[in-house]
């Protein structure tokens, strides 16, 4: 006996999956390569990285970008000495070698 035509199972869909499977890693790829850079970014400003997040979002994205552009960096810190470090040979000398 035949089916009838208007029934369907999760095996009919099975020539979608390989599209499926392709879209989905499509989609991890370009969130990855948007998103490591984005946080890289955000970690030299001095923010966290997980605010890239906020770009997945359509709304909360424009409002991250609003915040993030009018917000004042913050100061960067220069890295400071230690008191034992090796000082340059030439600041070391204070009076001139004998000859």
């Amino acid at each position: 006996m035949q089916e009838s035509a208007t029934s369907w199972d999760l095996r009919s869909l099975y020539p979608m999956g390989a599209l499926l499977a392709f879209l989905t890693i499509s989609l991890l790829l370009l969130l990855l390569l948007f998103m490591l850079p984005a946080g890289k970014i955000l970690r030299r400003t001095g923010h966290n990285p997980l605010w890239c997040v906020l770009a997945l979002f359509p709304f909360l994205n424009l409002v991250a970008l609003w915040f993030f552009a009018f917000k004042s960096l913050a100061p960067r810190q220069e890295a400071t000495r230690p008191a034992t470090a090796i000082r340059p040979v030439a600041a070391c000398r204070t009076e001139a070698l004998p000859t």
